[in-house]
């Protein structure tokens, strides 16, 4: 979905390229296709120009429930989070992920319409209003430059009812059977596009998936997420960005005392366990590497922070530095392999 869609076929193209069950469909009845246009048609509108409360009611109650469920459970999501943290820091903590909580949700409604300003108001905001949040029709919706594709004329190009086998989630008996799907898809003259698969439910058709491009803007429910979790993912980056700043300030202190030894002895040291015990530089998430690399023929040496529980995913940290002036680069890394091409490089580099 995030290739240009530069020509009308190409756009129907790209969306009939989004799978949706993974089986060869069979043309099937169903419920009427003229339903289909509508209900697809009413969810298009909605998200160009509609309400939070009308896009979400679009959807079909179980996913309604889920977002219901989620927004019920913010505040225990927080805590849990939190639970990880020394007991000192946790008001701390508590307060800045608050903070861009609401940071966050201001980006995402620049226009405003939620006035979200602080974190109460995020606890009083719909799941409605979150779901618009997460998706971006709010960020759609303001976009000046993209006026004109919201109001622009959007066209049936393809029409599709058949049966598929699928695996059906979120039950707890049979997790495999046939089911009746349709599938939509709309186009404006800007080449904007959005196609909507549903799936029959009695004489009715129920939203599972949908894909809408406008200019360079996506939106799209996919039934394997569903209703997404939109703070959760800003959670782990506050997280991990606060157990990273520990790594960082034990690479700072390493630093430091390499600095003073190569001043000290006229050369940059080998192992920070010649002159100082390892574990000065140990900490609860990361601690430091004993091996101190240096760049072939510069004055600059390079740190690792390792984290103590390798299966945390907090990723290994390198710090850079420059011995005589101190200048110094954090970089980190997701995996040890990265880190160990980096470092490789680093000690190669000419």
């Amino acid at each position: 979905m995030r290739n240009a869609i530069l020509t009308v076929l190409a756009g129907v193209a790209l969306l009939a390229c989004i799978s949706y069950t993974g089986a060869d469909p069979v043309h099937a009845e169903g419920p009427d296709g003229d339903a289909l246009a509508e209900k697809a048609g009413k969810l298009r509108n909605a998200l160009l120009s509609g309400t939070t409360d009308e896009l979400f009611n679009q959807l079909p109650s179980y996913l309604r429930g889920r977002g219901e469920l989620f927004k019920e459970g913010i505040p225990e999501l927080i805590e849990n989070e939190l639970a990880d943290f020394p007991e000192e820091k946790r008001d701390e903590f508590r307060g800045k992920l608050q903070e861009s909580i609401v940071e966050r949700a201001q980006s995402r409604d620049p226009a405003g319409k939620l006035g979200v300003k602080t974190f109460d108001d995020i606890l009083k905001l719909k799941a409605a209003d979150m779901y618009a949040m997460d998706v971006g029709q709010l960020r759609l919706q303001a976009d000046a430059d993209l006026k004109a594709n919201r109001e622009a004329k959007w066209h049936e190009v393809s029409r599709d009812v058949y049966e598929a086998e699928d695996d059906i989630a979120w039950t707890q008996g049979p997790k495999h059977g046939t089911r009746t799907y349709g599938a939509i898809s709309f186009m404006n003259h800007f080449k904007d596009a959005m196609q909507v698969t549903c799936v029959a439910e009695g004489d009715s058709w129920q939203v599972i998936d949908y894909a809408l491009r406008v200019g360079k803007r996506d939106l799209r429910l996919d039934r394997s997420e569903l209703v997404k979790d939109p703070m959760v993912p800003l959670i782990d980056e506050e997280v991990l960005s606060y157990k990273r700043a520990e790594g960082e300030q034990l690479l700072g202190a390493a630093r430091d005392y390499s600095r003073v030894e190569n001043a000290k002895n006229g050369t940059p040291p080998k192992k920070l366990s010649d002159g100082v015990e390892l574990d000065t530089f140990e900490g609860m998430y990361f601690r430091v590497r004993d091996k101190v690399y240096k760049k072939p023929d510069a004055n600059r040496g390079a740190i690792v922070a390792e984290p103590v529980d390798e299966k945390s995913n907090l990723g290994w940290g390198v710090i850079y530095f420059d011995y005589e002036s101190g200048k110094s680069d954090f970089k980190w890394f997701d995996t040890k392999d990265a880190l160990d091409e980096a470092l490789k490089a680093f000690q190669t580099a000419k």
